[in-house]
């Protein structure tokens, strides 16, 4: 304990100027306060990030499934068209 409480001691757990708002509860609080509106407002902006992202996910699947049918029909029609010409011919 004497470590730390010595005025001699280069024993410091945090750096001199968080150190400074650290022991004027003043600046302290209000210094506090401000961090905690400030990381308030970036998990709302994180979280509508989230939101957002996962609509484009689904906004993506929907037209990755799109294409997917579109070419199995297009490539659906080619076989038939195929078969028929193989089987037209003896």
């Amino acid at each position: 304990m004497q470590l730390v409480m010595s005025s001699k001691s280069n024993l410091h757990w945090f750096c001199e100027k968080c150190e400074e708002d650290i022991l004027d509860p003043v600046v302290s609080s209000d210094k506090i306060i401000s961090l905690l509106e400030n990381l308030q407002t970036k998990s709302e902006s994180f979280l509508t990030l989230t939101i957002n992202l996962a609509e484009i996910e689904q906004k993506m699947l929907e037209k990755v499934n799109t294409v997917e049918d579109c070419i199995f029909v297009k490539v659906e029609s080619v076989v038939e068209e195929k078969l028929k010409k193989f089987e037209e011919k003896p």
